[in-house]
């Protein structure tokens, strides 16, 4: 098991601790990091000795404790380097593209691939090996729709990692043949069975999966017009649930998922914020959330999709969020430093979740090689280093800026 609790209080919110570390472990990481890297390069013009000066000059002006130990932990592995294998915490999987929405502000442009089961295999096995304990389907496309997960699920258990995934949760509120074969699929049935929608949620709990399913708003249309539903052949089924005298619509997975025997302290929802949406978040949906015990995932959007303008909340806005206790984002210089390694089916490493396959393409010192493991490219490629240590905030570089970088570090051929 983890060395914390998968669900806990955090500023009053039900979040899950593979996207809000407890700093215990964002700080054992990361000293983890710095001090296999001191020790392999001794240059002081090595990535890691400027984060520890810039962790030092924080720590000076800052009143957080988390980064006062950091750099207390860090003058400690100057004294004295040290190596570990808790270098890693989190596996990322960018999955097939493929996906039953089309929601407006998603970069994922259905280019379906369904990558090779091996290169899943091989790098969960080897982020196990350097201590990460989550695996992380973090997208790119609908999780339940690519043809690995249910080898992804099955592996993770027999490695004693927890599965943390992302479901637009449209197929369970749908009895189509297809996507009862497909559930029949995942659970290894045979090519002709089917599978009902309460025996594969069922199914599910029996592994240590952790699902966030969506509801970006309380009001169904709105809802349903940003996942990319409105008139479209399958939509969300909704029940009315009564909170704060108003009557709120909830996509009906999110409540029938406990009903069916899944435990509601490994559910939650994302609620993506928009400008339009921030208040019902702020006032609504967080408070709901809360009441009801599901946790909450609240992001900030990110302008990386098809949208049209800038449909960004206000600073207001994420002002109020934040103090409300209602975002999952902390301080990305000590997150990005944790150990997260992306792997993109279609056979690409990332050091961020921010590029996509199409940027990533045709940069061949980007491939992952088997055989030399994506710990030897993780350590030694400068595009890792850069980002892990200096590179600011990935979300509000931009898409060109990205593109930049990656020009520079990691060159098309």
């Amino acid at each position: 098991m983890l060395d914390c609790e998968l669900t806990q209080p955090f500023g009053g919110v039900r979040v899950l601790s593979p996207h809000r570390l407890p700093n215990s472990i964002i700080i054992d990481r990361a000293v983890n990091n710095v001090a296999r890297d001191l020790t392999r390069y001794s240059e002081k013009d090595n990535p890691a000795w400027k984060f520890v000066e810039r962790v030092r000059q924080k720590a000076h002006l800052s009143t957080s404790e988390s980064i006062k130990d950091l750099n207390q932990q860090l003058l400690g592995v100057i004294a004295s380097p040290f190596t570990s294998d808790r270098i890693l915490h989190t596996i990322c999987l960018m999955t097939s593209g493929l996906c039953d929405l089309y929601c407006e502000q998603c970069y994922t442009e259905q280019a379906v691939h369904q990558g090779n089961w091996r290169l899943y295999e091989s790098a969960i096995k080897e982020a196990q090996s350097y201590g990460a304990r989550i695996v992380y389907v973090a997208g790119e496309g609908e999780p339940f729709l690519d043809n690995h997960i249910g080898d992804i699920i099955r592996l993770a258990t027999r490695l004693d990692m927890e599965i943390l995934m992302f479901s637009n949760g449209l197929q369970f509120c749908h009895e189509t043949v297809g996507y009862r074969k497909i559930r029949a699929r995942i659970m290894n049935k045979g090519s002709n069975e089917e599978v009902d929608i309460p025996t594969f949620v069922k199914w599910l709990s029996e592994f240590p999966v952790h699902i966030y399913l969506k509801m970006h708003s309380s009001d169904r249309d709105i809802n349903s017009r940003l996942c990319g539903l409105s008139g479209k052949k399958f939509n969300y089924s909704y029940k009315v649930v009564e909170f704060g005298g108003r009557s709120i619509d909830v996509p009906a997975p999110i409540l029938d998922f406990p009903k069916m025997g899944f435990p509601i302290e490994r559910l939650g929802f994302e609620a993506m914020l928009l400008k339009e949406t921030a208040e019902d978040v702020l006032g609504t949906i967080g408070p709901w959330s809360q009441m009801a015990g599901y946790a909450l995932y609240a992001e900030p959007f990110i302008p990386s999709g098809r949208i049209r303008g800038d449909p960004s909340p206000t600073f207001e806005q994420i002002k109020a969020l934040h103090q409300a206790g209602y975002l999952v984002r902390q301080d990305c210089s000590l997150n990005k430093i944790v150990g997260k390694i992306v792997v993109s089916c279609r056979g690409f490493l990332s050091p961020i979740l921010a590029f996509t396959w199409r940027q990533l393409q045709n940069r061949p010192d980007l491939l992952y090689d088997e055989e030399q493991g994506f710990m030897g490219q993780r350590d030694s490629h400068p595009l890792f280093q850069l980002m892990r240590y200096e590179a600011g905030c990935p979300c509000s570089m931009g898409r060109e800026n990205l593109e930049a970088i990656l020009d520079k570090y990691a060159p098309r051929k």
